[in-house]
């Protein structure tokens, strides 16, 4: 059904038209997210359940070298797995408990802390930080990867207040506010330093 809907969604189609890397954050949180599922539901294999939750960590953490907002499901995940782990500390059972149940003492049980770490924080990390290898190369320093963050960060918070390119939310369903307009003196301008 997921991916039914998925294939008609509309939000899909554009974005793989325009050439953003939004289509492949999805993509890699749609990967991490079933990766998830297969690992939360592995109950007879735990060496599988461990792979599946490192590939799920690797996905997570190729969406987040997309975009930072990539990172979001993977706090989900997290969020997920310090719930159970409390619900299972706690032995808490539903009145009727089943198998299924998502607390149930097998449910995940192949993510011990030390494994929970590193396919939720590890792997992730890493393979985020491997994609920034090239860059790193070129400057010829790992601190390239710190100044790398330093300047998203002072890209995002560094937007001025008033853009010609906004409009108000309730202008957008009528579309009546324009896309487009001359620059005005409180909008930056980004360039690329290329070598």
């Amino acid at each position: 059904w997921a991916c039914l809907v998925t294939a008609f969604d509309f939000v899909v189609y554009v974005q793989a038209r325009i050439a953003m890397l939004d289509i492949f954050m999805m993509a890699f949180c749609v990967l991490g997210l079933a990766f998830f599922t297969f690992s939360f539901k592995e109950k007879r294999s735990a060496r599988r359940s461990f792979v599946q939750a490192m590939l799920m960590g690797i996905s997570f953490g190729l969406a987040g070298a997309c975009k930072v907002s990539g990172f979001f499901p993977l706090a989900g995940v997290v969020g997920v797995r310090l719930l159970v782990g409390l619900l299972k500390l706690w032995r808490a059972r539903f009145a009727e408990p089943r198998e299924t149940d998502f607390f149930a003492p097998d449910v995940w049980s192949a993510l011990t802390p030390g494994k929970s770490l590193l396919a939720l924080l590890v792997a992730p990390f890493l393979v985020y930080f491997a994609t920034y290898l090239p860059q790193m190369l070129h400057e010829g320093s790992i601190l390239e990867f710190f100044a790398s963050q330093r300047r998203m960060i002072a890209i995002m918070t560094g937007v001025s207040t008033s853009h010609p390119y906004s409009s108000l939310w309730f202008q957008w369903p009528a579309a009546v506010a324009p896309t487009g307009g001359p620059r005005t003196p409180t909008t930056r301008s980004l360039t690329c330093r290329t070598s």
